[in-house]
């Protein structure tokens, strides 16, 4: 049986647009459709400091998505929103315009708009994405949800622990689709900082990417190629001893990259230090056959290491519980909006860990059978299976039951779990519409979005 009950209204009335604000590309299309329509990068392009002669001779100076990346060197390129952030709201205009004439080919003032924002979405960002799209685009009525929360409706799930992997990696737990705001955590792993791990290992090998069609290129190898260990000793020997792990890229000169261990010791970043995995490096190129057992070594102080911060991690718990007593919910609320707030990990199992236990037992045996992976970095094979057996290793016995979900279509789960949640016959109360806009003004919408928050 479904847990959502979907609207049954007539099929003639104006669709919806959901629109999933990504840092790296926007995703848009109607509600019930199962994928976006458009996916473009989110990048403006300005050509800047033209004479008089030149603005005659191309008088277009403003560029949105792939336009703005066709020819880099003769614009200024810009990205208006950063870590999930939107930070240069002259630019996001420009790409939501581009999105409703040249993209999705719509009037927006004849469609309701869900809009995605971040877990962390400051409250005045909120009030201005509100008031554009009212007062600039005209949009009829209006809805705000966090991407964790539409991440899990994909999954067709109201409670779990979501992870998301893209430009920015955190996670939170959500319980009957409100998000609980405790368990919010970071995770110092992003993309970026696989990729450039990648880099600075095939920087080893004697190649080099500096340009930014060699760092597009890199950034492609990484995504075709790069894998994550489930088992970590047997299979990191069998790469070096086994040829058809070697993979061989074309690159856009003619030239070829040759590589073999960086295709898992980049995406084990998400489960050990730099530091450990450039020793890692090391040993595979320098020593094969002392591996097993310096691997042996670097395991048994890994679960040391482990052990320490269960200990300290005890003792925290206890200190925590006093100081909770204390505190009021206000202050609690105060500290998790502000950005600076969020506890970060350096690896994805111990954000997860301490995210589920930091909700009440009864609900974590629910939690950790639907723990949900979402976003780009989240595309990694085997990651799945090693999450899962990473998180049940913080257990010496008695562990919980621990399932790691990924559906295939995860890279787009914010915009199909928006596609659905706009579906729901409990959507049509919630709109914020353009007379409650114009009588309350656009901080109304911290009250008329605030369900799941």
């Amino acid at each position: 049986m479904d847990i959502f009950e979907f609207s049954n209204e007539d099929s003639d009335e104006t669709p919806g647009i959901v629109i999933d604000n990504g840092t790296d590309t926007m995703k848009l299309g109607f509600v019930g459709d199962d994928a976006p329509r458009c996916v473009f990068p989110t990048v403006v392009g300005r050509v800047e400091n033209l004479t008089r002669f030149l603005l005659e001779l191309q008088p277009k100076t403003l560029f949105v998505g792939e336009d703005a990346l066709s020819k880099k060197g003769r614009r200024t390129i810009y990205c208006p929103i950063k870590r999930g952030i939107i930070e240069e709201w002259d630019n996001m205009v420009e790409v939501w315009e581009h999105s409703f004439k040249n993209e999705i080919r719509v009037y927006p003032s004849e469609h309701p708009i869900l809009m995605t924002e971040s877990l962390d979405n400051p409250k005045v960002n909120r009030e201005k994405t509100c008031q554009i799209l009212f007062e600039t685009f005209k949009v009829p009525s209006f809805y705000l949800v966090p991407q964790q929360v539409l991440q899990l409706c994909a999954y067709g799930m109201t409670s779990g622990c979501l992870i998301n992997l893209g430009i920015t990696s955190n996670c939170c737990c959500i319980l009957d689709s409100k998000i609980m705001k405790n368990s919010c955590l970071r995770c110092s792993v992003e993309a970026g900082g696989i990729t450039e791990l990648l880099k600075e290992l095939l920087a080893m090998r004697g190649y080099q990417f500096t340009t930014r069609l060699e760092l597009d290129y890199l950034k492609d190898l990484k995504e075709k190629y790069s894998y994550c260990l489930t088992n970590n000793i047997p299979e990191t020997i069998s790469a070096i001893e086994n040829k058809s792990q070697i993979r061989e890229y074309e690159m856009f000169n003619g030239g070829c990259v040759r590589f073999g261990k960086e295709r898992f010791l980049a995406p084990e970043l998400f489960f050990r230090s730099r530091k450990q995995i450039l020793e890692m490096s090391n040993l595979l190129t320098n020593n094969c056959k002392g591996i097993n057992s310096n691997f042996q070594e670097m395991e048994r102080e890994k679960e040391k290491e482990k052990e320490k911060e269960k200990e300290k991690e005890k003792e925290k718990e206890k200190e925590k519980e006093k100081e909770k007593e204390k505190e009021n919910e206000n202050e609690n609320e105060k500290e998790i909006e502000k950005n600076t707030r969020i506890k970060s990990y350096s690896t994805l199992p111990k954000m997860i860990y301490q995210s589920i236990i930091s909700i009440s037992e009864e609900k974590q045996k629910q939690v950790f059978e639907n723990i949900v992976i979402s976003g780009g970095s989240s595309l990694f094979e085997g990651l799945q299976e090693r999450l899962q057996k990473e998180v049940k290793s913080f257990w010496a016995e008695n562990a919980p039951e621990v399932k790691v979900h990924a559906i295939p279509e995860r890279k787009y789960a914010t915009w199909i779990g928006g596609s659905i949640f706009a579906s729901l016959k409990s959507m049509k109360n919630k709109w914020m519409t353009k007379e409650e806009y114009n009588e309350n003004g656009s901080s109304f919408v911290h009250i008329k979005c605030n369900d799941c928050l």
